[in-house]
């Protein structure tokens, strides 16, 4: 028998990429072309193995891809690009994610490996260790400060002997 395809063609998987990644979460998006269904699935590289469409569908999370970006139009626009993130990852760690895409008569799979980023270092506490008036004049004092750990140093001087800041820009 001879095969009718119509207006659709094959599955295709293009472009997958990591968009942005960080300590716990990784953001990606993948352009997806005459798919009703999409899965992914996604493991630390050290515990990889390598799965069929079939696993990927049944283990994994999945997208109705006729009805994805319907609410502002995106049924008919073909390939779609599907953008989406995964959560709850560990930091420092290395990920394989496996896609899947099928229609009624053609199924396409893709992976991917990315890293998730190492947690930030703490940062020190600052260290106030030292401030000094070097000169006073009629309208001028010079102060020293020897400040460690800070990117950014706030002051304000006031008048007398009683200083009332509140509401005062601090600067």
């Amino acid at each position: 028998k001879e095969l009718v395809i119509g207006d659709r063609g094959a599955v295709t998987l293009d472009n997958l990429r990591i968009t942005r990644t960080f300590e716990e979460i990784v953001h990606f998006s993948v352009s997806i072309g005459d798919a009703d269904l999409l899965a992914y699935t996604w493991m630390p590289t050290n515990e990889y193995v390598e799965q069929s469409a079939d696993e990927i569908f049944e283990k994994g999370w999945m997208e109705n891809m006729r009805d994805y970006g319907l609410h502002w139009g995106g049924y008919y626009e073909n390939p779609k690009r599907y953008t989406t993130f995964i959560d709850k990852l560990t930091p420092d760690t290395e990920y394989v994610l496996q896609l899947a895409a099928k229609n009624d008569f053609s199924v396409a799979t893709k992976q991917i490996t990315f890293r998730t980023k190492a947690p930030e270092p703490p940062t020190p506490a600052v260290d106030f260790k030292s401030l000094e008036i070097v000169s006073i004049t009629d309208n001028s004092v010079t102060l020293t400060a020897e400040i460690a750990n800070t990117k950014q140093l706030s002051y304000h001087i006031c008048e007398g002997e009683v200083c009332d800041c509140e509401g005062v820009l601090i600067m």
